[in-house]
């Protein structure tokens, strides 16, 4: 990885909400920051996919979790609005050079894809869930029928009123 030298003519600019369009996933990032030379932090947070960066991410994540359970109930735009602001924050503490980015988007952005991922993650379980509870239903109504069969009590009202 190359360290490129930090200008002040670099770090005095913001970078614009039209870079936007060009981050589809958290690892493009690093483009923009080679583009604006935003340093060797930044250039280590964004390299190799970003893992710094996500690092990071899930950490201030799981400093806000929104319930009891530990995960996130709610996707980003439904979070309030101070939540978001006090994530943004911190992630700006944790990787600063995200300030030098025009209305914190290239922040806001990597929060909500984080937090959006993780309430995503968690549906997913919970009908994994669902889905375990309900063979395990008709796991035990089979062996109802099994045993009503055995002991010779089966019936077709049997069937039709349990």
């Amino acid at each position: 990885m190359t360290s490129f030298p930090e200008t002040s003519a670099a770090q005095s600019c913001k970078m614009p909400e039209g870079e936007q369009k060009y981050v589809q996933k958290t690892a493009d990032l690093f483009n923009i920051i080679r583009k604006y030379n935003l340093g060797s932090e930044a250039l280590k947070d964004t390299f190799e996919k970003a893992k710094g960066l996500s690092q990071k991410v899930k950490a201030t994540i799981a400093k806000h979790r929104t319930d009891s359970n530990g995960k996130v109930a709610k996707c980003w735009n439904k979070l309030l609005t101070e939540r978001r602001n006090l994530m943004v924050k911190e992630l700006h503490t944790a990787a600063p050079w995200l300030e030098e980015f025009e209305d914190d988007w290239a922040c806001e952005w990597v929060l909500s894809k984080g937090i959006n991922q993780q309430t995503s993650n968690g549906s997913h379980s919970s009908y994994r869930e669902k889905e375990q509870e309900r063979k395990r239903r008709l796991a035990q109504a089979i062996f109802n029928l099994e045993v009503l069969i055995e002991t010779g009590k089966f019936s077709i009202a049997t069937c039709i009123w349990s």
